[in-house]
C-alpha cells in the first residue's frame, strides 16, 4: 500500500479503504492488517453493517474511521430505523464518520440524516457517488 500511495503521490490520509462488514466477524484475523494500514495513515471503513449481527465490543474496538450502513434492510418498514439509529449513535460516539447506502426515498433520507449519517448514497441523494447529507 505504501508503494502504491508513493507512486500515485497520494497522501495516505486521503485514502479510505472500505471492507465488507463481515470482516468484523473475525476481528483477530483482520486486526493486524487494519492496524498496519492505520499506522500508515490510511483511513479504514466498513460497509454492509446492517446485514450483520455484530458484537458491540467488536464494533467499538475496531480500528476504523467510517461505518457505512445499508438502509435497504429497513426500507420496507420502520423496523430497521431503530437499528440504524443505534448503530449511527454508537459510531458517532466512537468518532466514526457515518454513511448510509440504499437511500431510496426522501423519507429514508430524512431519518438517515436524523440518525446522524453524514454521507449518503442512493436514488434519493443524487447521481454522484456520495452526497454529504448534513
Amino acid at each position: 500500500m505504501r508503494d502504491v500511495l508513493a507512486e500515485e503521490g497520494l497522501p495516505p490520509q486521503r485514502l479510505l479503504l472500505k471492507f465488507p462488514g463481515h470482516r468484523l466477524a473475525d476481528p483477530q484475523r483482520s486486526l493486524d492488517v487494519l492496524l498496519r494500514l492505520r499506522g500508515q495513515g490510511v483511513r479504514i471503513g466498513f460497509t454492509g453493517i446492517t446485514e450483520l449481527d455484530i458484537g458491540l465490543q467488536r464494533l467499538v474496538l475496531a480500528p476504523l474511521d467510517q461505518l457505512e450502513l445499508d438502509v435497504r434492510s429497513g426500507s420496507a418498514s420502520q423496523r430497521g430505523t431503530p437499528y440504524v439509529r443505534a448503530l449511527a449513535a454508537v459510531g458517532a460516539q466512537c468518532g466514526y464518520t457515518m454513511a448510509a447506502t440504499g437511500i431510496a426515498t426522501a423519507a429514508q433520507r430524512r431519518w438517515v440524516e436524523a440518525a446522524g449519517c453524514a454521507f449518503g448514497v442512493g436514488p434519493a441523494c443524487s447521481d454522484v457517488a456520495a452526497v454529504q447529507l448534513a
